[in-house]
């Protein structure tokens, strides 16, 4: 997403409006299975903390830390804060990439100790085809800078191996069950955003149980669920502000992530945003050009009042491409008729041509089917027949096969059911790669993970949402009627 802050104006101007896609919808059967996909995603992610708290993951990948018992000292691949890596990473752990195929990756990555960088280092191979369901991890050449140190290396809850004076570095074998995606759930969470969109996406479904332990995590930190950018998509925005998506401050300020970031603990540590980093303001004011910002403020309007046609409050709508929903949705027409197959992201010069933004997508087809199905703007349908129909082929199948836009394929079981972050007019993943990923990663945390991130909680909640909306609307099918759920603080 912070590859687009810094876009002024998207489209802007007074085209004829595109011809709607002629893509058909989905069947009502297609749409269940693939949310019934996006929940098993969500589910393994969902993290239980002590004292009856919890959190939501960031994404799937290799979540490993070295314990030092010498100095009872836990250390958590990719621990930091964003800016870590401005020229280059440094920090508290290292990961370098080596040789991956098809069903396989392989790392070196490095644990500090009080006193040493790369203090014990060692080499990770998974085979994600290990046998029937299962997934393989080998340690190779453990090395320690001081040959007296002891360490052991663990993945999330699982002890895979313990090393110390006389190990003769043999190599450390083991197959663990693919079902169990817990244990491949990140140790980095994000508040805005996953958590409490996965405190919406618990209240949603009911499951009180996980929407009160994600609630008492919120609350003990500061923060009032449901106060997040996305409650309208879970329609929850009701009784929030008629501008939440640009609320910096006061008691529904849905950036307070940036101004008091929770502390970390042996099993999970915060997020550091690059919003934070760049500044809260910057982003808002450069975001008013953003397709996500401008569908955020155009369904939070929505749940709201019902009216297409109400206008932003005055300050919102300044430099905003549309100042009602329906204003809006014209515009990102305009966009999607550019791609024909969602809408992406773009920079000063232009937009992308050779893909599409996931949560861009998703929150536009949100828009359309509220617009359409719902306020009886039947053009509209179409644009959102047309994002469900994308969603799902896009969606990564049920046997974990990611489609890349090499034409190549991987297998990664544990990616089973997510959205991709973006994908190609073929529906195939396509990653950031050249100087977009460099800034990026300069801009970022010290990576956790050097795999394939196909996807997170943000994109796949976001896209579960879209199309639970779409299929209430739709089919009059699942509506939920426990949505704007809350959990005052006690």
């Amino acid at each position: 997403m912070l590859s687009v802050l810094l876009i002024p104006f998207l489209l802007a101007g007074h085209a004829s409006p595109p011809a709607p896609p002629a893509t058909p919808g989905p069947t009502l059967q297609q749409v269940n299975s693939a949310i019934a996909l996006a929940e098993d995603y969500l589910d393994g992610l969902y993290k239980q903390l002590p004292d009856g708290q919890a959190v939501q993951s960031e994404t799937y990948g290799l979540p490993l830390k070295a314990y030092f018992p010498g100095e009872n000292r836990w250390v958590l691949l990719g621990q930091g804060q964003a800016g870590d890596c401005l020229p280059k990473c440094s920090g508290a752990t290292s990961i370098i990439p080596g040789a991956s195929s098809e069903t396989t990756e392989t790392y070196t990555v490095g644990f500090a100790n009080g006193s040493t960088p790369d203090a014990f280092r060692v080499t990770v191979r998974v085979d994600w085809a290990a046998g029937p369901d299962r997934f393989g991890i080998t340690l190779l050449d453990p090395q320690f800078v001081d040959p007296d140190t002891s360490a052991q290396v663990w993945l999330g809850s699982e002890l895979l191996a313990s090393y110390g004076p006389g190990h003769n570095g043999a190599p450390v074998d083991r197959s663990l069950p693919t079902a169990d995606r817990t244990l491949l759930s990140s140790f980095r969470y994000t508040v805005r955003h996953a958590t409490q969109e996965a405190y919406l996406y618990a209240s949603q479904r009911g499951n009180a149980s996980r929407a009160g332990r994600l609630a008492a995590f919120l609350h003990a930190n500061g923060f009032e669920p449901g106060v997040d950018v996305r409650a309208a998509v879970f329609d929850a925005g009701k009784g929030l502000p008629d501008g939440l998506p640009f609320v910096a401050s006061g008691d529904k300020d849905v950036y307070a992530d940036c101004h008091r970031p929770p502390a970390g603990e042996t099993n999970s540590y915060p997020y550091s945003s690059k919003v934070c980093l760049l500044g809260v303001q910057t982003f808002l004011l450069a975001g008013r050009g953003d397709a996500f910002l401008q569908s955020s403020q155009a369904l939070q309007t929505l749940s709201k009042y019902d009216d297409p046609d109400h206008t932003y409050p005055f300050l919102v709508s300044l430099g905003m491409n549309g100042t009602t929903p329906a204003g809006t949705a014209d515009h990102l027409e305009q966009l999607f008729s550019t791609t024909g197959y969602g809408i992406p992201s773009c920079t000063p010069l232009g937009c992308e041509s050779h893909r599409v933004s996931g949560l861009r997508t998703f929150l536009f087809g949100t828009l359309e089917t509220m617009l359409g199905y719902r306020l009886g703007q039947t053009d509209r349908q179409r644009y959102a027949d047309a994002v469900a129909a994308q969603a799902i082929a896009a969606q990564v199948g049920a046997s974990g096969v990611i489609k890349k836009e090499d034409g190549q394929t991987l297998l990664r079981p544990v990616q089973a059911g997510a959205f991709p972050i973006f994908w190609d007019n073929d529906t195939r993943f396509v990653p950031t790669t050249g100087i977009t990923q460099v800034v990026t990663d300069m801009m970022s945390m010290p990576p956790e993970y050097a795999g394939v991130a196909v996807s997170n909680s943000e994109t796949t909640l976001d896209g579960y949402a879209f199309l639970t909306t779409y299929r209430c609307a739709r089919f009059g099918y699942g509506c939920s009627p426990t949505a704007g759920t809350t959990h005052p603080k006690e």
